[in-house]
């Protein structure tokens, strides 16, 4: 079955107007400068945050859980993209935070006070369904993703990487996709579950055989066709 790699509609867009007006009305914008840090892995709800504007990365940090001990490397969840909101597992199942949420680059959110969320949910439906297809949809991600860990090479998984980071934050030129994903290598390789020196290692291999051009925080996919032949058959 094909991968979707289209990015998660805008909450917004899936909600009446009527809706979209009441989250709106109680939404707080905050302006945040890059690296940022939102909340951390363990801390309380303070509310469901969606992304305006801007990068915003989840991940479990080297000691911050007793399952992420310190000698382990960051594990990148996911990069959150505008229209996405994150956040939103604390508010529903009343449980701490299971990720630290960073800004990558400058970045502009909403927050919507948990109380807020929670009295919406019963009084709008829409919203109730616009969320539980989010959630659905991260939940397929998570399925694919350990999946790949187990079935797909480390070139393969870094491949589908980039074009799930294209799809999100890249921009065509003529047959080029440009990918401006804001990532160290370290990141990109905490990402697909690489080291950043095999990272380092694949994304040279790929230049070399003309797929990628590759720059700091940049990718430019000059062989997409190619790239999607390297993931294998289900892409």
């Amino acid at each position: 079955m094909p991968v979707d790699l289209a990015p998660t509609p805008p909450i917004l867009d899936l909600v009446t107007e009527r809706t979209r007006r009441a989250l709106l009305a109680v939404a707080e914008t905050l302006t945040l400068s890059k690296g940022s840090v939102m909340f951390r892995t363990g801390d309380s709800s303070d509310g469901l945050y969606e992304l305006v504007s801007g990068k915003v990365k989840l991940s479990r940090l080297p000691g911050e859980a007793p399952d992420h001990p310190a000698k382990r490397h960051e594990s990148l969840l996911r990069v959150v993209s505008a229209g996405q909101i994150f956040g939103e597992l604390a508010v529903f199942d009343g449980g701490p935070r299971n990720a630290t949420a960073v800004a990558v680059t400058k970045a502009v959110v909403r927050r919507y006070a948990q109380a807020d969320i929670q009295r919406m949910v019963r009084e709008h439906p829409d919203l109730a369904v616009a969320c539980l297809a989010h959630i659905t949809r991260r939940l397929r991600f998570a399925l694919e993703r350990t999946t790949d860990i187990h079935i797909r090479d480390g070139s393969a998984r870094l491949g589908k990487a980039i074009l799930l980071l294209g799809s999100r934050f890249g921009q065509r030129d003529g047959s080029r996709l440009v990918v401006r994903h804001d990532l160290t290598q370290a990141e990109l390789g905490a990402l697909t579950g690489l080291s950043r020196e095999t990272v380092s290692k694949l994304l040279a291999d790929l230049a070399g055989r003309g797929l990628l051009e590759i720059g700091a925080g940049w990718i430019v996919v000059t062989d997409e066709d190619a790239l999607r032949r390297q993931i294998g058959p289900y892409t």
